[in-house]
């Protein structure tokens, strides 16, 4: 299990719009402060976005596929218009696959903080998602 307590502010763009993928199949999202006014930070998937990982390899590559400035760009202009919005409030229990559902957060007008609790790799026992791991902790 790897759980994070997410602490996102006005001033944190790169963390909006991060479409990315988690390294785990189960993933809950519990939004405990939601700014009073958009943007909010709302939630967006696209669900099942790829199917049949199960390797390292396909792993990294379509994560460099997806997980770039391109469709970081896409994203933010609205040109891609395949992603689903999930409206959370306070209280509310979001789960879904974040290993095959690319997802990510739109920005904030203030403060927003969510815990985030992942659970079954989706990949197991590799020290290059290890390394990943630890590395996103840092950055």
């Amino acid at each position: 299990m790897y759980i994070v307590i997410r602490c996102v502010k006005k001033i944190d763009k790169k963390r909006s719009f991060d479409v990315h993928f988690d390294n785990y199949k189960n993933t809950f999202l519990l939004p405990i402060k939601i700014p009073p006014i958009e943007p909010k930070g709302q939630f967006f998937i696209w669900e099942n976005t790829r199917n049949g990982i199960n390797g390292v390899l396909s792993h990294i590559f379509s994560k460099l596929f997806y997980q770039n400035f391109i469709t970081r760009f896409l994203v933010r202009n609205n040109i891609l218009k395949i992603f689903k919005r999930i409206n959370c409030d306070i209280g509310d229990i979001i789960h879904f696959n974040g290993f095959n559902s690319l997802h990510y957060n739109e920005n904030v007008s203030s403060e927003r903080r969510s815990i985030l609790i992942h659970s079954n790799r989706g990949i197991k026992n590799s020290s290059i998602i290890n390394l990943s791991e630890k590395l996103s902790q840092i950055f």
